[in-house]
This record gives C-alpha cells, structure tokens and sequence, in this order.
C-alpha cells in the first residue's frame, strides 16, 4: 500500500512538471543519490565509503515508455524563467524551471553524464542545491548546476525553495579569510574517497567524494580541519587534514609553501609556567615538534595569525603559538665577572641519559631555567648546599643538581681536583646564598681488581642489606667524615659509609 501510494505521488509530480516542461515522462530509472549509487558515507569520519549499489532497493517511477515529446506551447508558470537552454540539451526540451535538491537524507544528489546509475558520475550535491531543469525524460530531469550539465533522479528534486533559500553552487558555507595557499593530496591511507564538508565537521553534508591522489589548495586551517579549493573542479570547503599529505602522489617528495613574510619582529617565550614550547612543522598542535624551547628564548616572527606565529629560532624555521610570546624582553640579571675563586674546582655534566641539564637561578627545580646544557660540558664549583651545586658554567652562574655532576672529566680515568677551598655565597640577584661551610675531602675510590666499592647506609658490611651504591674504582667522592674502618662519603647527591682502606 504504501509504495502504491508512493508511485502515485511521484507520477503526480512527473506528470505535473511534465505539464510546465513540455515533455512527457517515460518510465523512471534507478536512483541517483549518492549514498545507493556506488557510494556510502561513513558516519563520523570525512572518508566516504565504496559499497556496491542495489538497485533493487530503489523506487521505479511508473510512466508509460517511449520518447518525450515537444508540447505545441511551453507551459506558462511563475517559476518558468525564459534562458537560453544549454547547447547539448535532449531534443523535446523546453524553457526552463527552476527547482531545489531534496534527497531525504544527507547523502546529497549524484549529477550523471546519462540518465542511468550506471552512467559517470559528474557531481555530487547536497540538499537545498539549486538547479535548472530543462527537460524530463522518464524518471530523470535534464539540468545545469553551478555550470555544469547532466542528469539527476526527479523524484529527488522538488519544486519548493528550501527556508532560507537555496545556492547555485551548493556549498551554504563562507569561506574563511586565506591565512596560506599550501599545495595537497588527498591520501585517506586506503582505497575510500574523502569528503569535501561545508562545515568543519562530520555531522556537516557532504559536498562531494574525491579519490586519492585529487589535488587541493589549503587556505585556512582549524583544529583537525583545513579549508580547500579542489583543482579539479573549483569546489570549495573543509576536509580533515589527516587524510591530506604535501606530499605529491609518485614524486616522492614533499611540496612546501611557505607563509608569506610580513615581519621580522624579535619576540620572546613566556608560557607562564616552567614548560617548554614546541616549534611545530605546522599550524597544528598535532604537527610534529621540530624541538622544544624554555622561557626566555627569543624568536624571529616572520608572519602571524590569530592563534600561530611562523618563526626562526635557534636556526629552524617553523610554528608556535602565538599566545606563548611575548614582545618585551624578560630581564636577565647576570652576576658581575669576577674571577673564580680559589675554592673552586671542575666539574662535569652526567645526567645517565640524553638529556640536557638545567642551569636554575635557586636551588630548587621550580626555579626559573637559565639554560640547558649537555652531558660533557665543564662547570665550576664554587659551593655547595644539600643536594645542590653553585656553578659557573659558559658565563653563567647559577645552581645544578649535585647528583647530575661528576669528577671524572670525559675521556680521562680519573680527574683530582684541585684542593678545596671555603664556600663562596652567590649574588644576591641569584637567590638565597648558601651558607659558608669547610669544604669536604675529595678521595679517590681505589679496587685493586679494577671493579667498584660499596657504599652502604650504616657502619657495617656483614651483609648487602644495606648497600646503597656501587661506586666503580677511580672515582672521586667527597668524604665528609675520616673513620676506622669506616668513613662517611658523598656521592652523586647520596651520603654513606665506605671502609677506609678503599679510600685513597
């Protein structure tokens, strides 16, 4: 009952605009929208899919077969606008009419090159898409859209504006102002096509499937989203950036387009907290990190947006957030030179690992970075407190964790200090002086077989419960206090005992 009562509505309809247009409609053809011919669209992602199509699931218009033919007198009516009909327009067409897509869904209408689903695709659609229909024939109308002429299902299209109106070209979206003009491809990782999107999300209709390989220009960027125009047709809207690459199909390759420079304005980094900035390869926070800066290290501004400023630093060029910089240069105060003092004595950087350690302007690690330096590099130690050391390093004075510190210079088997000397109080502007102390005994860890020492937590060796440390032969420690048979040392930030005799 229901599709008698659906046959009957769409014969109404054909016979009606069969009336305006002149032409008298034979028997319809299989559907033509997008998401039952050829093609399926995947909810929650920008990929279209590529199931087969059935076209025993479509509705078949009734209409008597045979060839339209030519009224005596085109129809007379409010919507019929007198334009010149397209060049290649079917024989029986007449003045045209204007009418609206209206699917039912959201899949949007296919613009064929023949009235049949099994003709090439020109198109795709979405609804509230304007056309211009010139001609039924059967189930099919003859229309132009947006400068293009072919063929779509008439049963969905309807005569009724939709609220608000419709557009020729069936985009319904405004274009975003151009911050780039990046050259892409589409490469969605497997053989499903990508939709271009009015809006920049998935729940947005589809403007149309585009195979791997189709090439883009990028213009304007949101998170997860870029805003293209496609070469092959002009058609403009989002598509998800992780289904585009810059890298040309077979060229092996990547294509750059660089930011246009406006400026080169020094600016500096202020996260306003004790974290690093990434410089990113692209406008994105999921853009790979091309390395990772502290506060206070200036950047070159070359061109900005709202929320990315394109910049050199250290050498590279790339992205940071814009909000992460700051115009004033933040006050470094740097100690007045003076030569070291007679105390002091080398030290070296061993962090265990790759890692860089931090110079900081009070001992503590939330203090303020005032720079980063790697394992090998020789500091001066001019005193200590706790587990902290007060070094000059590259011109620099400030605190480094002790424990990250060695006596052992890079290269050598063992390095002696020179004697010790009194403590010396930093400058104010560095934070809280140390307080003076005797400087400790440096010793020499000595195995006659050439293997390490233990250092345990408490005066006794009758067991290894207590073995806190293994410290190799050679290595220098700071023995705080002589004992027989045992001493208490330092090493690596750690206080122990080690029997004397293996101190030398």
């Amino acid at each position: 009952m229901m599709l008698k009562k659906s046959g009957n509505r769409v014969l109404a309809l054909v016979m009606a605009l069969a009336l305006m247009l002149g032409a008298l409609p034979v028997s319809a053809m299989a559907s033509g929208i997008g998401s039952g011919a050829g093609t399926t669209t995947q909810s929650g992602s920008g990929i279209g899919g590529g199931a087969s199509y059935d076209p025993s699931k479509d509705q078949t218009l009734p209409g008597a077969q045979g060839t339209p033919q030519e009224s005596d007198k085109p129809a007379s009516s409010p919507s019929v606008k007198p334009e010149t009909k397209p060049t290649d327009a079917p024989s029986g067409s007449v003045s045209s009419t204007t009418m609206w897509v209206a699917t039912g869904n959201d899949s949007g209408l296919h613009l064929r090159t023949a009235p049949s689903t099994n003709a090439s695709v020109i198109h795709t659609y979405p609804n509230g898409t304007q056309v211009t229909v010139y001609a039924v024939i059967g189930g099919w109308a003859y229309v132009s859209v947006a400068g293009k002429t072919g063929y779509m299902m008439l049963q969905h299209l309807t005569s009724q504006a939709p609220a608000g109106g419709g557009t020729q070209s069936g985009t319904g979206n405004t274009p975003p102002a151009a911050t780039e003009s990046t050259t892409m491809w589409v490469q969605t990782g497997n053989p499903e096509r990508l939709h271009l999107r009015p809006q920049p999300t998935t729940k947005s209709k589809s403007l149309g499937l585009y195979a791997n390989g189709t090439q883009v220009t990028v213009t304007a960027r949101t998170k997860d989203w870029v805003y293209v125009t496609v070469s092959t047709n002009g058609a403009k809207g989002w598509m998800m950036e992780k289904f585009l690459t810059d890298k040309k199909p077979g060229s092996g390759t990547a294509t750059e387009t660089l930011p246009p420079v406006t400026e080169n304005t020094p600016m500096w980094i202020a996260t306003g907290n004790t974290g690093k900035l990434n410089l990113r390869a692209k406008a994105d926070t999921n853009s790979t990190s091309l390395g990772k800066y502290p506060n206070g290290t200036q950047v070159t501004v070359h061109s900005r947006t709202n929320t990315w400023a394109y910049v050199t630093v250290d050498g590279k060029t790339g992205y940071m957030m814009l909000k992460f910089l700051t115009a004033t240069q933040p006050t470094v105060t740097t100690p007045p030179a003076s030569p070291a003092p007679s105390g002091a004595y080398s030290m070296w950087i061993q962090t265990g690992n790759p890692q860089r350690l931090h110079l900081r302007a009070k001992p503590s690690t939330s203090a303020a970075s005032l720079g980063l330096y790697s394992n090998g590099t020789e500091v001066t130690v001019m005193a200590t407190t706790g587990a902290w050391a007060y070094v000059t390093v590259k011109g620099k004075t400030g605190y480094m964790m002790l424990k990250f510190l060695t006596n052992v210079k890079p290269g050598t088997t063992v390095t002696t200090p020179p004697a010790a000397g009194p403590s010396v109080s930093p400058g104010a502007s560095q934070g809280p002086a140390p307080t003076p102390t005797p400087q400790p005994t440096k010793a020499t860890v000595t195995q006659k077989s050439g293997s390490y020492v233990n250092m345990r937590s408490s005066k006794t060796d009758t067991n290894d419960s207590n073995v806190i440390a293994k410290i190799p032969s050679g290595t220098v420690v700071t023995v705080l206090e002589w004992g027989k048979p045992f001493s208490k040392i330092e090493y690596n930030g750690q206080q122990g005992y080690m029997n004397s005799s293996y101190l030398k």
